[in-house]
């Protein structure tokens, strides 16, 4: 069970902290709670190593979300569209503001990637 769990963690993780966490998890009594703590902390280490793709991923959804609301709701009838309504423009900027906020992450020098390790 042990190994399985390891075998969650993203490789360069594994390299570096591996035999550690193994003995760790062999001090340790594996209850239900335990083995849901080690795959949430994998799946949390997973996403952080593909920050950027999750971030573009998360901004498409959002964007997607709101398109398909704004078109049912009879705000827009195109993908970009000319706000005439106060709802609309509010539907507009929630069309892009995950793509903004993209930018001024990147334009802070936080960078979308997260930092080498050495």
């Amino acid at each position: 069970m042990i190994r399985l769990l390891l075998a969650l963690s993203p490789k360069a993780w594994r390299r570096t902290y591996g035999e550690e966490f193994a003995a760790l998890l062999e001090q340790t009594r594996l209850t239900p709670r335990a083995v849901l703590d080690v795959l949430a902390q994998a799946a949390t280490f997973h996403a952080s190593a593909r920050r950027t793709r999750f971030l573009v991923g998360a901004a498409v959804l959002v964007s997607i979300g709101v398109e398909v609301v704004a078109r049912r709701m009879g705000l827009a009838v195109n993908v970009v569209w000319v706000p005439h309504t106060p709802a609309q423009m509010v539907a507009l900027l929630a069309l892009f503001a995950p793509w903004a906020a993209l930018v001024v992450r990147a334009g802070r020098g936080r960078s979308l990637h997260p930092p080498a390790r050495s």
